[in-house]
């Protein structure tokens, strides 16, 4: 804070000085207070450099003895010496009252009447004009404080329209949130309170203000408008002239916020904006006082204060009693109503209000809420405050605005179209960029910071209610989404490398399916085909259930339906029946229908794989129930066709071969079993796939093998080998399901111990 007081001035002054009056500091006090000097009260009285320099600085306040000796009856004193003494010794007296003047209208702490009022005695620049500032300002000077004051001065009474508004009436909770603020304010002065919108920012803000009012000299309220510089503009002072200009206006205005200790607040709600459109956000950081910013953006700062949803149901019965007046009657459907919104504070007030206004009974809105989510059909008008405008609109009108999304950029809303497509925990941000071809994150760190989306541990997601609604606004297609679903099909269709973290690819598949519209029937068959053997080999049950119900309701819609089509579906039906329906009997028969449907006599290069796997298929579940001589037959014809149409070198062939291994080990051809699946681990081990999925199954195979040759070492050891990898790259119960499976053959477990 600039602020005029005698150091200020008699630094002016001397700096423009003769030299030697200058140097000595001493005789210049001496001759501008000459005449308290000569009176009898200061016959002893003493001045030295030490003492002027403690003056000068500011460390002492001039003798009170001195303040009082210069009255307005004693003024004719100070006038006579200033104009006899310094003024002559005084080089270029007009610079000397500019510099000064320059002071007199940066302190904002000063009226602008006593401002004009000093300032006029200089307007004709003569020595009389000279003498009668100087000795206005150095009289005015010396009665104010010395040095800037400790605490900021009440400004109550000079601003008009700062004052916190209110908080809602039914405002409730929040009070752990609302201490830990004011502890965060403790440690940090510029704190920004982030969430996402109509979650009850500005009023939890409203709510620490009237809590802690008297921890505060001042607290200003400032709802942003887009414009910092205008919001400061526009506060209203109480000796603001109608003729001043609007630079002026913030010059002042703004003076008077720097003006602040820390024993002020300021609060900028509703800062939606980014630091870099913000041309005043630096300027407003290096405030003294204390800054609270509501946002739903991002910034780098030293604190964020996430306000999250409120947690506590009970709060939201309160809210409720003070909008319906049958709440008491319907508090369990007013809490499924809660829990339905996400407990997003504003959407739960607008349901709540419906039932108060509105046709529909408290379970006709809850089971909307539920089957129509955000676009709840009801033209019952709302009317809401929020952030100080008052709007009339139907439920889905009102959210849609909350979040609005036209102005993002095409690419932006690529972005949140595919991103929305996904479960609510979301996905890795090196794995969904790869699947959007991205060749940067400049967008998905933009939407970041304007709030639409959470990074979280390299972690990307939306919030349940943004989800919603980009679901409505971007309305995701495997048309509009066809390279997204390309590139996650694609990363299944590679069966050899495994992911990361394969249960929460799989969620964000089946989020895909429930959530995305279908135009196209064939790419989005094509999509489902390719996927499920992938969850297959995980043994993902959920997904794969999805997957074969999805297809029965798209391949009655496809007109130029191929057979390959129906047999892979019947084929994954017949998984379904096996492993999860414990009904072998009808995956068989399933198996031979999938056979029947297509025609040996149209195999080609393009289908030889797909038959080939139809055929293996309907072998193993022949050894399943021991028939080996059908599962030879169909093995060893699904290998032929491989071999036929070179085919050899796939995954799907090395699947094959080792379940031949397996069955002709059944069959009591053990000699020839083993160095064919002794190939198939040096060929996995050749490639680095030593530690995949795939290896492991060919490992317990292995051990079968050694089993039945009597040698237990060697399967045991191929057992752990097994269970080792299985637990180190699935579930927790899919690696008990292989320890049973194996210990059911005959191994006591005890020798698997390592493993565990």
């Amino acid at each position: 804070m600039i602020m005029l007081n005698f150091p200020a001035v008699a630094e002016i002054l001397i700096k423009y000085t003769n030299a030697i009056l200058a140097k000595n500091t001493a005789t210049f006090m001496e001759t501008l207070f000459n005449s308290y000097l000569n009176t009898e009260e200061c016959k002893d009285y003493e001045i030295s450099l030490s003492m002027v320099s403690k003056w000068l600085s500011g460390k002492r306040d001039l003798p009170s003895g001195l303040k009082c000796y210069y009255t307005n009856e004693n003024m004719i004193d100070l006038h006579y010496d200033i104009e006899i003494g310094i003024l002559p010794e005084i080089n270029d007296y007009d610079k000397a009252i500019s510099d000064i003047k320059k002071i007199l209208f940066a302190d904002i702490s000063i009226s602008e009447k006593k401002k004009d009022e000093i300032s006029r005695l200089y307007t004709e620049k003569n020595e009389e004009s000279a003498a009668d500032f100087i000795t206005a300002i150095v009289f005015f000077a010396m009665h104010r404080h010395a040095s800037l004051p400790s605490s900021s001065i009440f400004i109550g009474d000079i601003i008009l329209n700062c004052n916190v508004p209110k908080p809602c009436t039914y405002f409730c909770g929040r009070n752990i949130d609302t201490e830990n603020l004011h502890k965060s304010l403790s440690d940090n002065s510029k704190v920004f309170i982030r969430g996402i919108a109509g979650i009850g920012k500005s009023e939890f803000i409203k709510h620490y203000a009237k809590v802690y009012k008297k921890d505060y000299t001042n607290i200003l309220y400032i709802m942003y408008s887009g414009n910092l510089r205008n919001d400061i503009t526009n506060m209203h002072f109480i000796d603001d002239g109608q003729s001043d200009s609007r630079e002026k206006l913030f010059n002042k205005h703004f003076q008077l916020l720097q003006s602040l200790e820390s024993d002020s607040l300021l609060i900028i709600d509703n800062f939606d904006t980014t630091s870099d459109k913000e041309k005043l956000f630096d300027d407003i950081l290096n405030l003294r006082c204390k800054v609270i910013f509501t946002t739903r953006y991002s910034f780098e700062s030293e604190y964020i204060f996430m306000l999250s949803e409120i947690s506590d149901i009970e709060d939201f019965v309160n809210i409720a009693k003070y909008i319906y007046s049958n709440t008491d009657s319907h508090i369990t459907i007013i809490k499924e109503i809660a829990n339905t919104v996400y407990k997003h504070t504003l959407s739960f007030e607008m349901a709540v209000r419906l039932l108060e206004k509105g046709i529909f009974k408290p379970i006709e809105i809850l089971n909307k809420l539920k089957t129509e989510n955000i676009k709840l059909s009801s033209l019952d008008k709302i009317k809401i405050k929020k952030d100080g405008n008052t709007e009339k609109e139907v439920y889905y009108e009102h959210i849609k605005k909350l979040f609005s999304m036209q102005k993002l950029s095409s690419k932006e809303i690529d972005v949140m179209r595919s991103l929305c497509l996904l479960s609510l925990t979301g996905m890795q941000i090196d794995l969904f960029s790869s699947f959007m071809c991205m060749k940067d994150l400049n967008v998905i760190n933009d939407l970041e910071e304007y709030g639409f989306l959470k990074i979280n541990n390299k972690n990307i997601s939306l919030h349940p209610l943004v989800r919603d609604v980009a679901l409505s606004e971007t309305k995701p297609s495997v048309t509009n989404c066809r390279k997204f679903l390309c590139n996650i099909k694609e990363k299944a269709k590679d069966f050899m490398r495994d992911v990361q973290d394969y249960t929460a690819f799989f969620i964000n598949i089946e989020s895909i399916i429930n959530h995305i519209i279908i135009n196209n029937n064939r790419t989005y068959l094509t999509f489902l085909k390719d996927v499920f053997p992938y969850m297959e080999k995980y043994s993902y049950e959920s997904g794969m259930r999805l997957i074969v119900a999805e297809m029965e309701k798209i391949i009655p819609k496809i007109i130029n339906l191929y057979p390959e089509d129906t047999a892979l579906m019947l084929d994954y039906k017949a998984t379904i029946e096996e492993l999860y329906n414990n009904n072998l009997k009808k995956a068989l028969e399933i198996q031979k229908s999938a056979v029947k449907t297509i025609n040996t006599r149209k195999l080609t290069k393009k289908n030889a794989e797909l038959y080939s796997n139809l055929y293996a298929n309907l072998g193993g579940y022949y050894a399943r129930i021991s028939d080996f001589i059908n599962a030879e037959y169909y093995t060893r014809n699904a290998l032929r066709i491989l071999y036929d149409y070179k085919k050899f070198n796939t995954i799907n062939a090395l699947i094959q071969i080792v379940n031949y291994a397996n069955i002709i080990n059944s069959m009591g051809y053990c000699e020839n079993a083993l160095p064919i699946i002794q190939d198939c681990c040096y060929m996995l081990e050749n490639n680095g796939l030593d530690n995949s999925i795939e290896y492991a199954s060919v490992k317990q195979v292995q051990g079968n093998i050694y089993l039945t040759q009597k040698q237990i070492e060697n399967a045991i050891n191929c057992y752990k080998i097994t269970l080792k990898i299985y637990q180190t790259k699935c579930e927790p119960k899919l690696f008990e399901e292989k320890v049973k499976e194996i210990c059911g053959i005959g191994i006591d477990q005890r020798l698997l111990i390592e493993t565990k």
